[in-house]
């Protein structure tokens, strides 16, 4: 029994260092693919999306959004939304540091990457209305830059569609928009109110 014990340790053991120098070389290859000048964004995206395994080395790729580095923060959180894209179930731990970075504006190098980000979590009611009016904001305030509002005009349709509470609330910044002299953001609500119209049944008074 003891020897049976013992194997079984060992055999544990191993199991954790083998993990354990996978995340170590995942750490040490996400930093030299993300800082990597020669590569491709589509080459190098391919190359992270076969470092990102588990929960784990998910949660290792999102630790570079902070870095100093300014370029290896903004290519991982280009990789965060891209991967998060098909796994958004992977941001719930990272919830409230993102939330958080909505409501002090730090980092605002990268908002455009972060707002995408934003229907993907699981949002409580509060976190919705939260969510929802700093997005608004974005989408009207003519201080933005095009790909910013636009970004933010998609965030919200999204929104609406999952959460039905906000059908009339997108209704009234629609017709907000249609008065701006915009026409690249006039298009793409039009675009999106085309392929993924809202759902008036649905709509919560």
């Amino acid at each position: 029994m003891e020897v049976l014990m013992r194997k079984d340790f060992y055999h544990a053991s191993a199991i954790l260092t083998g993990y354990f120098r996978r995340m170590k070389l995942a750490e040490t290859d996400f930093t030299t693919l993300l800082l990597h000048p020669s590569k491709t964004a589509a080459d190098r995206e391919a190359q992270i999306r076969k470092l990102v395994f588990d929960q784990r080395s998910f949660d290792l790729l999102f630790h570079f959004v902070f870095h100093h580095q300014r370029a290896l923060a903004v290519r991982a959180v280009e990789a965060v939304e891209k991967i998060s894209r098909t796994q958004p179930l992977l941001l719930s731990p990272h919830k409230n540091q993102l939330l958080s970075m909505l409501a002090t504006g730090e980092h605002k190098e990268w908002k455009t990457q972060l707002v995408p980000l934003l229907p993907r979590l699981a949002l409580s009611l509060s976190e919705q209305e939260i969510v929802w009016r700093q997005l608004v904001y974005w989408v009207l305030s003519p201080t933005e830059g095009k790909l910013m509002r636009i970004h933010a005009l998609q965030a919200l349709h999204t929104i609406a569609r999952i959460y039905p509470i906000f059908t009339r609330a997108f209704k009234e910044v629609a017709g907000r928009i249609f008065e701006l002299p915009m026409e690249s953001l006039q298009l793409r609500l039009k675009s999106l109110l085309q392929k993924m119209p809202l759902d008036a049944d649905k709509e919560v008074e």
